[in-house]
């Protein structure tokens, strides 16, 4: 039962069905908590809990559970072990999300170290290490680094996952972010429009990462002056994440915010001197998205 159950989790997550997801994995949970267990299965199935927490918008909640797993595996297991290896990782998402980019990237080079010594430096693991510090890299303010890299992982993940994996999408997307910001907003605008084509068809057009990215796009817009292509991309943005997510989302509400803030460009306002905020980046990474 519980390995179909960690399928059906798996499945619903990726498909960005949250709800369905954390609701197999809670059933899942009390289940296991009855029979005789090998620790293993509740751990892997307290780490998708812990993962749809932080994908729910819980931060403290995700990292609070990370960190109690991390006691627990450091009990049985070396350093380098994938599992605390993959736990690690996820701890470094979520203190990323919260604003400790210190935390976050300890824990990504720990990641990276692990993962290099024990599976090389082009294995699909490393690669997720890799791409999330470049992601720390770029918002340190060292683009022209964040960059760099990511063009390397794109490299090595088209090479060996293909053009239009998901994995690769992550990385053509984190790319196309690094380009907005340097001022290439051009380029910018061109990947995010392949990697919203890519997604669309391959996730659909209602996944949150496709979501994710037509907000990306919509900024890049408003960036250019296109006010009204913009508008129109956060609101496809907005009343999908609404539908999916919940108002309440981390991700529909900075959608929303950024909604706003364009139309304040847009409508006459009765006092001057407000600055626009580029905050449009909510990272999934896991993810990074």
């Amino acid at each position: 039962m519980t390995v179909a159950a960690i399928s059906c989790i798996e499945y619903a997550r990726d498909a960005g069905l949250y709800g369905v997801a954390k609701t197999t994995v809670d059933r899942a949970i009390a289940v296991c908590a009855s029979l005789p267990s090998d620790g293993r299965t509740a751990l892997r199935l307290r780490f998708e809990r812990a993962r749809l927490t932080a994908l729910a918008g819980d931060i403290a909640a995700a990292e609070a559970e990370y960190r109690a797993m991390l006691d627990i595996q450091r009990r049985f297991l070396h350093d380098a072990d994938p599992h605390i290896l993959w736990t690690q990782h996820a701890l470094a998402h979520v203190l990323d999300l919260s604003g400790d980019l210190d935390g976050a990237e300890a824990e990504y080079r720990a990641v990276l170290e692990g993962r290099l010594r024990t599976l090389g430096i082009d294995h699909i693991d490393t690669l997720w290490a890799r791409h999330n510090l470049a992601w720390i890299t770029g918002q340190r303010g060292d683009l022209a680094a964040a960059e760099a890299e990511y063009r390397a992982v794109l490299e090595d993940r088209s090479q060996i996952l293909g053009c239009d994996h998901p994995h690769t999408l992550y990385t053509r997307h984190a790319l196309a972010w690094v380009l907005g910001q340097r001022g290439d907003l051009a380029a910018a605008e061109a990947e995010y429009r392949a990697v919203l084509e890519d997604r669309s068809q391959i996730l659909g057009c209602d996944h949150p990462h496709t979501l994710h990215t037509r907000h990306a796009l919509a900024w890049v817009l408003g960036q250019r002056g296109d006010l009204a292509a913009a508008e129109a991309e956060y609101r496809a943005a907005l009343d999908g994440q609404t539908q999916l997510l919940g108002e309440q989302h981390p991700h529909t509400r900075s959608t929303f915010r950024a909604l706003s803030d364009l139309l304040h460009r847009v409508e006459p306002q009765p006092t001057t001197g407000s600055s626009d905020k580029d905050q449009y980046w909510w990272s999934f990474s896991g993810g990074n998205s």
